[in-house]
This record gives C-alpha cells, structure tokens and sequence, in this order.
C-alpha cells in the first residue's frame, strides 16, 4: 500500500519510476495506492498512478491525518508487516521487488 501526495515531487519520482508499469506488483500481492490530500483521499487497487481515476475516495471526519510522504506500508491479512517513509520509501519499494526476484520474499 502507498501513500502519496500530488503535491510532492518526491512521491511522483518515485511512482515514476518503481511503477513505470503501472500494474507492477509481486507475485501473489495486491497494490493499493492512496492520493493524499485534504479529507477525502481518491485510491484504487491494482493499479500504481498518481492519476488515481477510479471515483473511489476515503473520508476522513475530522482534519487529514498526518503521513510523511511517500508511505509504503506492507499488510498481512489486515496487519502492517513493514512500513518505510519518506527517503527510506525509494530503497524499500526496490528492495521489496528485488526480494520477489531473488526468491527471498
């Protein structure tokens, strides 16, 4: 799962570039991406884009909740596994994908 911002060149530098093929995802996973920004956040599944085009939003009641962007965060059956943020998120991403490769998962 990715958190990211419209706003942060840091987020779009690295969709760019990790998720040059915006269906890239590991063997057996789902990749859910969340745009950031104000109380609703559009996301979608399955699909790597800061142009998140599905109408599917998350609302929040109160103020946005605060995350450092970009966040990955890696979920097992609902539970958070591993989580990067900010400038660890690149080497996260690209360590997780040359796992796959590896074998090592």
């Amino acid at each position: 799962m990715l958190v990211v911002r419209s706003d942060c060149d840091h987020c779009r530098n690295l969709v760019e570039q990790q998720f040059d093929d915006p269906d890239r995802r590991r063997l057996d996973e789902r990749t859910a991406v969340f745009l950031a920004g104000g109380t609703e956040w559009l996301f979608q599944f399955d699909r790597v884009s800061m142009d998140v085009a599905t109408g599917h939003t998350i609302s929040w009641d109160s103020e946005e909740p605060f995350v450092a962007s970009p966040a990955v965060f890696c979920l097992n059956e609902g539970t958070v596994t591993r989580a990067a943020d900010g400038a660890a998120a690149d080497s996260f991403i690209a360590e997780l994908f040359s796992a796959q490769v590896d074998g090592t998962q």
